[in-house]
Formats: structure tokens, sequence, C-alpha cells
């Protein structure tokens, strides 16, 4: 019996190209990722989205997809040999029969790694026992997976990304989220067996593999021959080749599994962008300062683009794939409840995001209007004193300076009686007056804000 395990882990990384980049610029987008690619020494990364598009006719086969740019920016192969990293004495084995990784860097901070590997001989008798060398298989995949995910990352990903941040200080086409380097883990590891159903063990090793999908139907259907896989939640079974050759997948199974792929990385980036919604949205409810207000807005509003953005690229993937692609990543969509779990709350979120700014942005224009109004009054109440203290002074000028007293004399009499206080009256009465605005002002506030 020869049996192939897979993995797909799809991880969380601070990597997202800048909304619009590359319909906005093109060909200075292919043109930078070309110049990363020259100076980037990595091996086993293409630079999917360093080539420049050309307009051509789609849909020119039905059996690929239309896409004029591959959904990910940069992808890779490689052998275990070409990711030297320490591995616990546990994981050895295992380890030792992957026979190649590959890794999927897209748009909104997701990378999809992937593990392939034969356990065959790892399993041994497996499906003659009560399951549990099965269910070490699942234990150390996972565990496995999260250790290979974050060396991919050191090893592979962030050399070609230190590149990329030192070409595009500006963030004109990558959107940097942090300063340095955060330690990646996965979201999730998804665990795949590619069985050779001619051999009979492979019905009760595919069995107790899907035992909690809740759907023994489905599981009848693929022993039977009746259909290629079964793809529910996380455990996934597809019938390999005949003749014991388990090495690839069949045609339709092949096209599946690259639904799954997507599917798999847009319900991560959305929930992804769901988790940071939860967290900024959190600290709108605290005590912030202004700056930090300012700071808090531009998160919000940068969150609500992304996630947008993710809805929209979801719908463009869904128009250029093939139609069994798109059926079979709209079927597992369905049975993740990616609408109800995922995109509905988000879309709940984004309209709490938009009235939070609009309160922010009331806030910080009712700031304004209070910091503007202070000022006038300041500068009305300094106008009393300066006033009356101007009119004091120039009537006495008035009177005792021989050139203007003609002037003087055919004046009303309020200038010489101006002239004539104490200069402590004058201060008091202009107090008395400057209160007396303050007061008006309070006035005025209150039954404005009420």
């Amino acid at each position: 019996m020869m049996t192939r395990l897979l993995t797909v882990a799809p991880t969380p990384i601070d990597f997202a190209v800048s909304a619009g980049a590359e319909v906005r610029d093109p060909a200075g987008y292919a043109r930078f990722w070309k110049r990363v690619e020259r100076e980037s020494d990595i091996s086993g990364i293409r630079f999917d989205h360093a080539v420049e598009l050309r307009e051509s006719p789609r849909y020119g086969s039905l059996r690929a997809d239309a896409l004029q740019r591959t959904l990910h920016v940069l992808s890779g192969e490689f052998t275990p040999d070409e990711l030297p990293f320490e591995v616990p004495n546990n994981l050895t084995s295992l380890w030792g029969c992957v026979r190649k990784i590959r890794f999927w860097l897209y748009d909104h901070s997701v990378v999809v790694v992937e593990l392939d590997g034969q356990v065959s001989d790892w399993l041994g008798d497996a499906a003659t026992d009560s399951g549990e060398r099965l269910d070490d298989l699942q234990a150390e995949a996972i565990s496995l997976s999260g250790l290979v995910v974050s060396a991919v990352a050191a090893l592979k990903l962030q050399p070609v990304l230190n590149v990329a941040r030192r070409l595009d200080p500006t963030s004109a086409f990558v959107d940097w989220q942090a300063e340095e380097w955060a330690d990646v883990s996965p979201r999730w590891v998804s665990r795949s067996l590619v069985l050779d159903f001619d051999d009979p063990d492979s019905e009760r090793i595919a069995r107790h593999w899907l035992a909690d999908i809740g759907d023994e139907t489905a599981v009848d259907e693929l022993v039977a021959g009746g259909s290629a896989h079964v793809s529910r939640w996380l455990n996934y079974v597809h019938r390999g080749y005949r003749a014991g050759v388990a090495t690839a997948l069949l045609p339709d199974a092949s096209e599946a599994w690259r639904a799954m792929r997507y599917a798999q990385y847009f319900y991560a980036a959305l929930d992804l962008v769901d988790d940071r919604l939860n967290g900024v949205l959190a600290e709108t409810t605290e005590g912030l300062k202004a700056w930090e207000q300012t700071d808090l807005t531009e998160r919000l509003r940068r969150l609500s683009h992304r996630a947008e953005l993710v809805m929209l690229d979801l719908q463009d993937l869904r128009k250029y794939v093939t139609r069994r692609v798109r059926a079979e990543m709209d079927r597992i969509l369905d049975v993740w409840s990616y609408a109800d779990l995922v995109e509905e709350p988000v879309r709940f979120k984004i309209t709490i995001c938009d009235r939070r700014l609009e309160e922010l942005a009331a806030g910080r224009q009712a700031r304004a209007g209070t910091v503007t109004d202070v000022i006038l009054l300041g500068i009305g109440v300094t106008s009393v004193l300066g006033t009356a203290l101007a009119v004091t002074d120039f009537g006495r000028s008035v009177a005792t300076d021989p050139d203007q007293a003609g002037y003087g004399s055919a004046s009303s009499g309020l200038t010489e009686w101006f002239a004539s206080q104490p200069a402590d009256a004058i201060l008091v009465g202009s107090v008395v007056v400057s209160a007396l605005l303050v007061v008006l002002f309070l006035a005025v506030r209150r039954s404005g804000s009420s």
C-alpha cells in the first residue's frame, strides 16, 4: 500500500501589496519584483509577479485559469535538504518521509506552506490497529508543519522580503505593517491522505481519518469509487492513481486540490482581518489621547479597506478560474460556512468601523471647535480690557495734547468720561464684562450640547 500525506498550513506574515499598486502602475510593479529577484539569492523561489502583463484574449482554454497574473506573488518548491533546520527527535522519522516542501506567498498577509511526503512505511500496520498510529500521524504532522513554516519564513521568505523592504522604503508597492519580523505560526494545519483504494486496507484508513466529519454517506461514496475525494474540514482523503502509484492526484482531484488551496487562503486572509478588526475595535472603547485616536483611525480605515480588497479578490478569482475549480472552491467554502462565520461578521464590523470613524471624526471636530471657541473667547476677553484701556489712554491724550484739544472739545463727552475714571475702575469693569462674556459662552455651549 502507498499512502501520501499532504499538509496545508495557511500562516500570517507581515506582507501585503499596497492597495491597488498592481493596477495603478502594473509596469512599475513588475519592474519592482524584477529588481527584488535580481538582488535576491535564495534558491527554489519563483517571482511570479516579476513579469509585465500583456493583453491577451482570455478563456483560450476551458482547462486553464484565465487569470492574467497569478494570485500568489511568490512561490517556491524545494527538498528537505534545502531547508536545513533542527528537527526534534520525536519528529525526525516523519521528517524523513517528506519529499517536497512548497509555499505560495499571497497578498493580504498570508503564506500557504505545503508538505508532501510518503508515509506508507511510517504507518506500518496502521490499517490493522485501533487507529493510534493514524492519530499519531495527525498530531506529528501538525507539529512538523509548524516547525517547517517557521523555517520557510526565516530561511526563504524573510531574506527576500528584506530586499523588497529596502527597495521600497515608501511602501509604494508593499504595505509593511511592522518594523521587525514577528514569529510566524500557522492558523491551522489541514491534513490530507492520498490512498490507493486497490488496497483493501485503504478503506479502514479512510474511515478512521474521516471519522469526525459527520458525513458517512460521503465516505461510503469515496470508498465505492463514486467520488475522487472527500473534503470537509481539516482532514481530507483523495483517491490516488491505480496500480499502486500514489505519487500524484487524479486529474479531477488535482483541480480540487487547487480549489482547496484557494479556499484556505481566502478563509485565512479574511479571518486574519477579522481578528485584527476585533483588536482595533476593542481599543476604541478605551479613553485614548488625541494622537492615539489619530493612529487608531488610520488603522481602522486600512483594515476596513483590506477586508474589502479580500472580498473583491475572491469575486475576481471566481470569474477567471476554471468552472470545475470554481465549483469545488464554492462547495468547500460553503461546507466551511465561510459566508456566515467569516464574511458576514467582517461586513458587520466594517459597518461598525465606518460608524466609529464617523464618531472619531465628529469628536475631533468637536474638540477643534472647542479650541477655536476658547481662543476666540480669550481674544474677546483680552479685547474688552484692551479697548477700555485704549479709550482711556486716548481720552487723556486728547485732553493734554494742545494739537488735539480742538477735536476733544467737539467730542460728546464719552471719551472724557473714560479718561476721568481711575485705572482700578477700568480694570474692575473690564473683569466684570469679561466674566459676563464667559457666562454667556458657557450657557450657549451647554444649550448647544443638549
